[in-house]
């Protein structure tokens, strides 16, 4: 962390590749992915987008998770497991990064991609699809080729499936 800080490089991409580097599937741990995404949360000023490396590391969890339970043949393992993952500590602090993200917000270049991961992880659970189509409703026919709609299928199709999911109006 303290390279991102000397060269100032606290900006998304960094931050980014580096929860990649340290995630379970690249040999790291969910403990030090989901530590790196905490400390970009403290570390981005109100309105900077850099928030959304939260909801990045428990897409990757939960991605985990689901392939791991689904190698194990337990996908009623994976559905009971989803249903309990979003606790009160979870959305909570989802919730309070997605708030430093939009209190003070300004135009920046990685919006788009911030609206997405919020936009996919809050779509999870009933409880925030009010906040999940608050995102994807600004991201217009913006679709990324990765995360988060890559990660289980094709993008534009997933893309689609959580619009219809919250009933929103398909980009044109």
């Amino acid at each position: 962390m303290g390279i991102f800080r000397r060269r100032k490089l606290s900006r998304h991409s960094a931050h980014w590749a580096r929860i990649q580097a340290v995630s379970a599937k690249w040999g790291g741990s969910h403990e030090d992915m989901f530590a790196h995404a905490r400390n970009a949360v403290a570390l981005a000023p109100p309105g900077d987008p850099l928030t959304a490396m939260l909801p990045l590391a428990h897409l990757e969890y939960l991605l985990a998770e689901e392939s791991r339970l689904v190698q194990e043949s337990t996908l009623m393992a994976y559905m009971k497991f989803t249903m309990a993952y979003f606790s009160e500590t979870v959305l909570g602090e989802l919730k309070e990064a997605e708030s430093r993200w939009m209190t003070g917000k300004r135009s920046h270049v990685r919006d788009l991609d911030a609206h997405h991961l919020f936009g996919a992880i809050f779509i999870q659970t009933r409880d925030t699809h009010d906040l999940a189509a608050r995102h994807l409703s600004l991201v217009g026919n913006r679709v990324g080729e990765a995360a988060p709609w890559g990660y289980p299928g094709d993008p534009a199709e997933e893309f689609g499936k959580a619009l219809q999911k919250l009933k929103l109006p398909l980009p044109r």
